[in-house]
């Protein structure tokens, strides 16, 4: 019984995570952009709750030392914090019983451990910082998305409906090509903040463990390929398992007494396992940024190469049409397209760039004619 309890109780910290899950209507985002926030914050949001579960549900802390009752001293290293004597991290097991612990006088550099508390808090608050671009961009599409795809994302429609959806959209790109400059732009705007803020919270984190995140992964990494009598754990530096706890009370003639604690920290394992997860996630979305700059810029002053990404959401009947289309479209209106791709069937959207195709020549056609005759009356006047 109660370890069902226990599985419902997880089960019901975990339930916040689910509405996350769920699939968009409309996605208004590309894949990277949605790696960078609704995934990033899933992922911290998760993490959070798992250390969440073992701070409050579980048994953070266990504190030794004579004649003080261990809750007392439990919930005394918990929250003034504990530490370990930097200096002491060599021959474990022969000069010292573990990294960090051993004797010391006041000279002796103590290195405080308390960000631990606020481990759970730490990743929430980072999960709302990435899920912030995604939640300005939904504010500022303004559904023009969702207008256009409405009752294109049903691959069975009938096909009168069909029909008539895809003139509208037709209709709508003939009169409104080049005008998109700005819609692309707020998009641009968010992507480069999605990147900015990996960015700024490799420096908060850091600062955060004071000054260890940085190095952290590649510590590790370099700690595994090491042999094992020339081995320093820096997971042990950063999240140790055993710590020393100082409590002070009055004894029978009112001395104050000190009492030397080890405390014993399991939650640790937790989150060193979180953080080095959480720093290989940080580098990867890093790298990807560099290869998503490159490839908006790319997109932004090659007119083939865009041309080349939508050849790839069509069937083979639109292709031919895709260079005609992007000969008289602006990289916003291609980019309102590129997402339309991705919220219909290839069949649907091949159809709409092959009537694309059709119209939008006759367009500049009319207004190079217009242009024309512009000019020839202007000519006119002067010459009267």
């Amino acid at each position: 019984v109660g370890s069902g309890l226990a599985t419902g109780n997880m089960l019901d910290v975990f339930g916040p995570v689910r509405s996350f899950l769920e699939l968009d209507p409309v996605r208004i985002e590309s894949h990277w952009f949605h790696l960078y926030t609704k995934t990033t914050t899933v992922i911290l949001i998760t993490l959070s709750l798992l250390v969440t579960c073992g701070q409050y549900i579980g048994d953070p802390i266990d504190c030794m030392v004579h004649d003080i009752p261990p809750p007392v001293i439990d919930t005394y290293c918990w929250i003034h914090s504990t530490f370990t004597v930097p200096g002491k991290f060599q021959n474990v097991g022969v000069q010292i019983p573990h990294p960090g612990v051993a004797p010391y006088t006041h000279e002796d550099e103590t290195k405080q451990h308390k960000y631990y508390q606020w481990m759970c808090f730490f990743l929430f608050f980072q999960a709302l910082v990435f899920y912030l671009p995604r939640y300005i961009w939904h504010g500022m599409e303004g559904g023009l998305m969702g207008h256009l795809c409405g009752g294109l994302r049903v691959v069975v429609i009938e096909r009168e409906a069909r029909e008539e959806r895809k003139d509208l959209v037709v209709t709508y790109f003939k009169n409104n090509t080049g005008f998109h400059r700005r819609y692309a732009f707020k998009y641009l705007l968010c992507e480069i903040l999605c990147g900015l803020n990996v960015i700024l919270q490799l420096f908060f984190i850091n600062y955060f463990l004071d000054g260890e995140f940085m190095t952290y992964g590649a510590e590790v990494v370099r700690f595994s390929q090491m042999e094992t009598q020339d081995r320093m754990d820096p997971l042990s530096r950063v999240f140790p398992k055993v710590t020393k706890c100082n409590f002070n009370k009055y004894g029978p003639t009112g001395t104050i007494q000190r009492y030397d604690a080890l405390c014993v920290l399991p939650l640790n394992i937790v989150n060193e396992k979180i953080i080095i997860f959480v720093w290989f996630w940080y580098v990867i979305l890093c790298a990807l940024f560099v290869v998503i700059i490159f490839y908006r810029a790319l997109l932004i002053i090659s007119s083939k190469f865009r041309a080349t990404h939508l050849k790839l959401k069509c069937v083979t009947k639109g292709r031919n049409d895709v260079d005609i289309v992007s000969d008289f479209c602006c990289y916003g209106d291609w980019f309102v397209m590129a997402l339309m791709s991705v919220n219909m069937d290839s069949g649907v959207f091949s159809e709409i760039i092959s009537d694309l195709a059709k119209v939008l020549p006759l367009r500049g056609a009319s207004d190079e004619e217009g242009q024309g005759m512009l000019e020839k009356e202007s000519t006119t006047e002067k010459r009267s």
